[in-house]
C-alpha cells in the first residue's frame, strides 16, 4: 500500500471513529434529558398546560396560521379588536410546528396533535443542540471532549428551560443558531468558504428575532479584525455579501410588501435590510483599497472610519431605532409592564431580589468565560480559536448584565471552553484542578448550592393563574371581548375564542396601558374605560401578582376592591373556578352597592 493510500485510509478511520463518538455521546445527552424531562412532557400531554406566556402566543399563531391566516399577516386579530396587535414575531418558527400538528393530526385528534407537536419541536432543537455543544467542543478540544460535553449540556440547567417539552419559543432556536455561527466564525480561520456559511446563519438569527444581534455584529468584528492585523479580505467580503444576501431573502420572505419602507427596529425589516447592504459595499471598498491598506495600523483606521460613517448616515436615516429595539416604548409603560417582565430585568438586579435564581443562572456562564480567559493563556495552540470564542462570550455577557435573558446564550457558547479547560488539565496531570473546573462549570452544580445556600426570594403565586382548567368555564361563554390584567391575555387567547384587550408585549401599548389603568382607576372611570373599548367582561385572577402590585399602587382602584370582593354592581358575576374570577359588564347598572 503507497504511504498517500496509507495516510488516506487512517485519516477516513479516525474521522469514523471520531463520528462514532460524537453519535454516541449525542445519544447519552438524549437519554439523560429525556430522563429529566419526562414527567414535563406527560404533564403537556394530560392538561395541555404552557410554560409561559410566549408559548401560550406561539401557538395561537400557529392555529391562525393553519386556519387560513396569510403568511406575511403577522396580526394577532383578538387583541385590541378591531385594530388587532401586530407581532415581531417570524413565520420560521411558525412553521415547523404547524407541519408537525398537521402530521400528528392524520393519526391523532387535532388537541393531541397539538400537544405532541409542543413536545417534539423542542425536542428536536434540543438534539440539534446536543449535537452542536458537542461537535464544537471536539473540534476545538479533541475526541476526548464529546462525553464531557455530553454531560454539561444534557445537565445545564441554566438553559433547560429553553428546552424543556412545550417551550415552542424561538430562544431555543436562537441559542442553538448562536453555536453554530461562533463555530463557522472558527472554523472559516482554516476554510474561508465557510464565511459564507457563517453569513447566512447570521441572517437567519436575525429573520427570528433580534434579540441575538449580538451574536452576529461580533461573527462580523472577528472578520473584520482578521483583515486587519492579516489582510484577509475573502472572507470578510464573503461574510458580508452573504448575510446581505440571505437578509434580502428573509425579508422578502417576512415582510409584506405594503411594509417595506417601514423603518421597524424591532424585528427584520429597512434598517436591519440597510445596515448589512452597507456592511457589504464597506468589505468591498476596504477590500478594493487594499494596494493604499498596506500596514494593520491603516486597515484598522480605515475599519473604524468606515463604520462610523456607515453608522451615522444609517441613524440619521433612521433615528428612532438609536435607542434600540425597545426605545419606542413610553416612559410609563416600561414602569407599568416592562421593568417587571423577568427575562428582560438586568442580571445584578435578579441576583439581588433573588440570589438562588441568580447563581443559577448566571454561575455557570461566568465561570465558562473565566475557563475561556485561562484557555486563551495556557492553550497556544488553539489560542486564536479560544480568542474567537471569548469575544461571543462577552459580548453575551454584557447583554446579560443588560437583559438576563441573555444569560442561556452566554451558558450555551461557553460550554465548550468548559470542557476544553478540563480536558486541557487533566492531559497535564492536574486532575484536581480539572475537576475543580468541571465542577464550577457544571450549571446543576451551582443550581443546587444556590438552592441550599442562598435566599431564593418572594416566591410568586403568579402560576396557579395559567393553570389550564381554569380557563374552561371561560371558554363556555359566548364569544366575548374581555377585560384582565395583561400577563392573562396570551392564556386567554390560547384557552378560549375569545378576544383581549391587552397582552404583554411591548408593540401592545395602548393594550398594556389601558389594562393598568381600568385596574387601577375607581369603578365608576374602569366601568367607562372598558365600555369604551368594547369589552363586554371582565377577568381577573386574585393570585396573579400583578393585581396585588395594583392593589398597592391603586387602594381604591378596582384591583383592590376585587381583591377585597367588593365589585360594584354593575360587575355581574359569573362561573369563577378557583382564583379566577369572571363577571359579566353591565353598562347600564348603578357602579356601587
Amino acid at each position: 500500500m503507497s504511504p498517500a493510500l496509507a495516510h488516506s485510509t487512517t485519516t477516513r478511520g479516525a474521522f469514523r471513529s471520531q463520528g462514532a463518538t460524537v453519535l454516541v455521546a449525542i445519544g447519552v445527552a438524549c437519554l439523560v434529558a429525556l430522563a429529566l424531562q419526562w414527567p414535563q412532557a406527560r404533564d403537556i400531554l394530560l392538561t395541555g398546560r404552557f410554560n409561559d406566556t410566549d408559548d401560550a402566543m406561539r401557538v395561537v399563531m400557529v392555529r391562525d396560521l393553519m386556519a387560513g391566516q396569510a403568511w406575511h399577516d403577522l396580526v394577532q386579530h383578538r387583541v385590541m379588536p378591531p385594530a388587532g396587535l401586530a407581532m415581531h414575531w417570524s413565520r420560521l418558527i411558525d412553521l415547523p410546528i404547524a407541519t408537525l400538528i398537521t402530521a400528528f393530526s392524520l393519526v391523532v385528534e387535532p388537541v393531541l396533535a397539538e400537544r405532541l407537536a409542543r413536545i417534539i419541536m423542542p425536542a428536536f432543537v434540543s438534539v440539534i443542540f446536543f449535537a452542536s455543544v458537542i461537535s464544537f467542543s471536539v473540534r476545538l478540544a479533541g475526541r476526548a471532549a464529546a462525553v464531557p460535553a455530553a454531560l454539561l449540556a444534557s445537565t445545564c440547567l441554566a438553559l433547560a428551560y429553553q428546552f424543556v417539552p412545550g417551550r415552542i419559543d424561538h430562544h431555543d432556536v436562537q441559542i442553538v443558531l448562536s453555536l453554530l455561527l461562533a463555530m463557522q466564525t472558527i472554523e472559516a480561520i482554516e476554510r474561508a468558504s465557510r464565511a459564507m456559511l457563517a453569513g447566512a446563519i447570521g441572517a437567519l438569527m436575525m429573520a427570528i428575532g433580534l434579540e441575538s444581534l449580538h451574536v452576529v455584529a461580533v461573527a462580523g468584528m472577528v472578520f473584520v479584525t482578521r483583515w486587519i492585523l492579516r489582510d484577509s479580505r475573502q472572507p470578510m467580503v464573503a461574510f458580508a455579501g452573504a448575510l446581505a444576501g440571505a437578509t434580502t431573502v428573509f425579508f422578502v420572505l417576512g415582510v409584506q410588501p405594503s411594509a417595506w419602507l417601514q423603518p421597524v427596529c424591532d424585528a427584520i425589516g429597512l434598517p436591519v435590510l440597510a445596515l448589512t447592504l452597507t456592511g457589504v459595499v464597506i468589505t468591498v471598498a476596504l477590500g478594493a483599497a487594499a494596494r493604499f491598506l498596506t500596514t494593520p495600523a491603516r486597515r484598522g483606521l480605515a475599519a473604524v472610519a468606515a463604520g462610523a460613517v456607515a453608522m451615522a448616515i444609517l441613524f440619521s436615516v433612521f433615528p428612532q431605532c438609536q435607542a434600540g429595539p425597545y426605545g419606542f416604548i413610553p416612559p410609563d409603560i416600561k414602569a407599568i409592564w416592562l421593568n417587571g417582565v423577568g427575562e428582560a430585568r438586568p442580571a445584578l438586579l435578579v441576583l439581588r431580589e433573588s440570589p438562588a435564581t441568580g447563581v443559577a443562572t448566571l454561575a455557570a456562564g461566568c465561570a465558562g468565560l473565566v475557563a475561556l480567559t485561562l484557555l486563551v493563556w495556557l492553550d497556544h495552540a488553539r489560542r486564536p480559536a479560544w480568542l474567537t470564542l471569548f469575544a461571543f462570550a462577552l459580548a453575551s455577557l454584557a447583554v446579560t448584565l443588560y437583559q438576563i435573558r441573555g444569560a442561556g446564550i452566554l451558558t450555551a457558547l461557553v460550554l465548550p471552553g468548559s470542557v476544553g479547560l478540563l480536558l486541557l488539565l487533566w492531559q497535564r496531570g492536574q486532575r484536581a484542578l480539572g475537576l475543580v473546573s468541571a465542577g464550577t462549570a457544571s450549571s446543576l452544580v451551582w443550581t443546587l448550592l444556590a438552592a441550599g445556600l442562598l435566599p431564593a426570594g418572594t416566591p410568586s403565586t403568579s402560576q396557579q393563574c395559567l393553570e389550564p382548567e381554569l380557563y374552561a368555564a371561560l371558554d363556555s361563554l359566548p364569544s366575548a371581548v374581555i377585560a384582565a390584567p395583561t400577563d392573562l391575555g396570551a392564556h386567554l387567547l390560547a384557552h378560549t375564542s375569545h378576544a383581549v384587550l391587552g397582552a404583554p408585549y411591548h408593540r401592545n401599548i395602548a393594550g398594556v396601558r389601558l389594562s393598568h389603568a381600568l385596574f387601577t382607576a375607581a369603578p365608576a372611570t374602569a366601568r367607562q374605560l372598558m365600555v369604551r373599548a368594547g369589552a363586554t367582561h371582565l377577568v381577573a385572577c386574585t393570585a396573579l401578582r400583578d393585581m396585588a402590585d395594583m392593589a398597592k399602587e391603586a387602594p381604591g382602584g378596582l384591583a383592590a376592591l376585587i381583591l377585597m370582593d367588593k365589585v360594584p354592581a354593575w360587575l355581574d358575576p359569573q362561573n369563577a373556578t378557583g382564583p379566577m374570577r369572571v363577571w359579566r359588564i353591565d353598562p347600564a347598572a348603578h357602579w356601587s352597592r
